[in-house]
């Protein structure tokens, strides 16, 4: 999930749609982001040397610094909000 989240009807949508990124409003029922191609080669091996760099940095599917598992135990103790804010950070 990286990009910025795309919303049914907004001019960011349609500018995504005429890229043919998405076709119908359906296919956004899920989160669908839109990313520019002009970053699209590097930006993900950029965001894990940073996840893997930052203790706090939290990147959805990587299991760099959290898991699922973990993920779930964090929210039966209640924590809510940004989990990024829950976790260690390293010093230096």
């Amino acid at each position: 999930m990286v990009g910025i989240r795309l919303f049914p009807g907004t001019r960011l949508a349609e500018f995504a749609s005429s890229e043919d990124l998405i076709i119908t409003d359906e296919t956004m029922l899920k989160p669908t982001f839109y990313l520019t191609a002009s970053v699209r080669p590097f930006v993900l091996d950029l965001l894990y040397k940073h996840v893997e760099e930052n203790r706090n940095w939290i990147l959805p599917g990587s299991n760099v610094n959290i898991d699922r598992r973990l993920q779930e135990k964090l929210r039966r103790f209640g924590l809510k909000g940004p989990l990024w804010e829950h976790m260690q950070i390293r010093r230096k």
